[in-house]
């Protein structure tokens, strides 16, 4: 069975499939699913495979995302880690199945190039060959081939900094994810491949009033009709910065002058102590990072510990 740590809290949402291996550690990422639009739109789309029939689910999801409902939805990005896929021959299957195209890029890929880099200059100079180049044509290939070694290296750190490491162990783990070439429709079949869940793990706030009232109420519903445990924990452990969006050029601060915590327990008695608005210091025009949150790469239980109620620090709508 599978758990996810949903972030619903504003745009895009966040969904992260994780597994749990036969080697006791906490469950890692393997899948990341973000999805623009509005969360009363979104959350029934990402669970909707959660009760269906496993073996003509696909035949069910294509009756049931028509291109009403998926026009109010985009995808922003799909990502599958590489070592689980290598050995998971159904997940092979259903992307060649979908005809989906991926393409690798991992942090190992930026050292080696780098190092790749530094090698091949060494040897130019040890070989008498650094010298101006006399063709026209090697002198664009060398361009070109600088430009796609600076575009690699973009990509590869784009997916690096989708996620944190939350575990010590894993300080020296190669983060490998592919990011299939594929619509929301394709993402959503291949989402329901880890279906149904154990558990899931959610953010309860801050953010969005009307995103986290939605989400608690989806999430209480799904438990007790699906029998899925639900944990939650507050919307600064996703975030590096200690800020969550707010409304208009306002932000969420967590005040870390007044614990020791990195990651605070909040409760609704003591949020206001924790918890002050102020003037955003948020600038970006992607949607994709509107919120600034990362998926933790281990899903560790103890620390979705908080009541699995709204956390809010102003009136609720």
């Amino acid at each position: 069975m599978y758990k996810a740590i949903l972030l619903s809290i504003g745009s895009p949402t966040i969904l992260g499939i994780y597994y749990e291996a036969m080697d006791k550690k906490a469950p890692k990422l393997i899948f990341i699913l973000r999805v623009d639009g509005k969360t009363s739109d979104v959350l029934p789309l990402l669970f909707v495979a959660h009760n269906r029939d496993g073996v003509n689910i696909h035949e069910q999801l294509e009756s049931l995302l028509t291109p009403e409902v998926l026009s109010q939805c985009r995808l922003c990005e799909c990502l599958i880690d590489i070592n689980f896929l290598e050995e998971s021959k159904e997940l092979q299957y259903i992307l060649k199945k979908l005809d989906i195209n991926y393409s690798s890029v991992s942090k190992q890929d930026i050292m080696q190039s780098d190092t790749d880099s530094k090698i091949t200059e060494v040897n130019q100079k040890n070989l008498g060959l650094n010298r101006s180049i006399d063709s026209k044509a090697d002198l664009l290939l060398q361009e070109h081939m600088k430009a796609c070694h600076m575009q690699h290296v973009k990509e590869s750190l784009s997916i690096q900094n989708k996620i944190y490491m939350n575990d010590a162990m894993d300080c020296i783990t190669q983060i490998n994810f592919i990011e299939p070439e594929c619509n929301l429709a394709k993402a959503l079949y291949l989402l329901s491949q880890f279906m149904p869940l154990d558990s899931i793990y959610y953010s309860r706030g801050v953010g969005s009033l009307s995103a986290i009232k939605l989400t608690h109420i989806f999430l209480h519903t799904l438990s007790l009709s699906s029998n899925v445990c639900i944990y939650a924990t507050n919307s600064f452990y996703f975030s590096q910065t200690n800020e969550i969006k707010a409304f208009a050029n306002m932000s969420f601060y967590l005040d870390t002058t007044r614990t020791d915590s990195t990651h605070p327990f909040i409760t609704d008695s003591n949020a206001k102590d924790y918890i002050y608005i102020a003037p955003s210091s948020m600038h970006t025009t992607s949607t994709t990072d509107t919120l600034g949150l990362l998926l933790p790469y281990r899903l560790i239980h103890n620390d979705f510990l908080e009541s699995c109620t709204p956390l809010y620090v102003t009136s609720a709508v």
